[in-house]
């Protein structure tokens, strides 16, 4: 209790900043069961992520923006199903994108047609056992119904993650694109790549220069930014996060006369995703070595895999930038243009 109702409080404190929030829910008993300090029973985390949303839409009124939220949850938890079908009918939960959290076990289960089992959090005992395709196919129609829930490779988060040894992540930003240590925060950038072209190709060289500007551009926004909550400020300067991504990506192509579903353009998005990845991670070992490496660093997964002493723990996020996309006038992300 005394947790569900400190993380109402924090979120509220980062809500009122017009921030966005992942949650974790996890660890959270499912509904019904047993409490035995008060003999009563658990309200699971669906009613959970209810009220962080009431509490959300409620601070928010005002605001110039409504804070978005993301709500995540194993399938192997016994609350899953009713959590692919939070939303099927209810609007209560209008501010939270939710995912299943799946694992290479459970496509393996779903691939041979067989058995799952559903665990309790609280003390690792099986609950129930169901079959793995059942509930891959309502996942896919509630998706396909509402737009929720989505899924996250869970295996494919822990073994990239650059921090493992500040614990296992629980969740990712709202709109998904960035997984994060508890109370870690995105600090995201992105290039409008149209701005990018010259004579019929990418002019390298001005990219290179923007995607190191960016870089130190968005160390420096970790150095000055205020916080709404010293936690957050602990965490952001121990792994100094950043996230420079991309949009403007459809109309590059455009420009360049290369339709969008080609190989042509699979061959170029991969050279340009490649050069800002090598240039982005160059930059924050160039800062590494100015301003010292992220304070994580020795202990990171990153020097485990041979990387130089770097600034940051992360350099490169895709974002959907649906906001800043409009305001400089581009395609927004990776996406194409829609029903031109």
């Amino acid at each position: 209790m005394d947790s569900i109702m400190k993380v109402a409080y924090d979120a509220a404190m980062i809500e009122k900043w017009g921030g966005g929030i992942g949650f974790g829910f996890s660890k959270l008993r499912p509904r019904l069961d047993r409490i035995a300090t008060t003999h009563g029973e658990a309200c699971g985390p669906i009613a959970v992520m209810k009220l962080y949303s009431s509490v959300g839409a409620t601070l928010t009124q005002g605001a110039f923006r409504l804070g978005a939220h993301m709500g995540q949850l194993r399938i192997s938890h016994p609350d899953v199903r009713e959590f692919i079908h939070c939303k099927d009918g209810d609007d209560t939960l209008h501010n939270f994108n939710i995912s299943v959290q799946i694992t290479d076990d459970f496509m393996r289960a779903v691939e041979a047609n067989g058995e799952w089992q559903l665990i309790n959090p609280r003390d690792d005992k099986v609950v129930a056992t169901v079959r793995a395709r059942e509930l891959w196919d309502e996942i896919a129609e509630s998706a396909h119904k509402t737009g929720d829930p989505g899924v996250v490779f869970m295996d494919r988060v822990w073994e990239t993650a650059p921090n493992p040894q500040m614990g296992r992540i629980e969740t990712s930003n709202p709109c998904g694109e960035e997984f994060l240590e508890d109370h870690g925060n995105c600090c995201l950038g992105s290039i409008t790549l149209d701005r990018h072209i010259g004579d019929g190709d990418f002019d390298w060289k001005a990219l290179e220069e923007t995607v190191r500007t960016s870089v130190r551009f968005l160390d420096d926004v970790i150095e000055v930014n205020t916080f709404p909550l010293q936690k957050l400020r602990d965490v952001n300067l121990a792994t100094r996060r950043i996230g420079l991504g991309v949009m403007g990506w459809a109309d590059a192509l455009v420009r360049l006369g290369i339709p969008y579903d080609t190989d042509e353009a699979l061959e170029l998005s991969d050279k340009v995703a490649g050069f800002i990845k090598d240039t982005a991670w160059d930059e924050s070992a160039r800062l590494a070595v100015e301003r010292g490496p992220f304070p994580e660093y020795e202990n990171s997964a990153l020097k485990e895999r041979g990387l130089p002493p770097v600034r940051n723990s992360s350099v490169v996020t895709i974002a959907p930038t649906g906001t800043i996309s409009r305001l400089a006038d581009c395609s927004s992300g990776i996406e194409p243009h829609f029903a031109i």
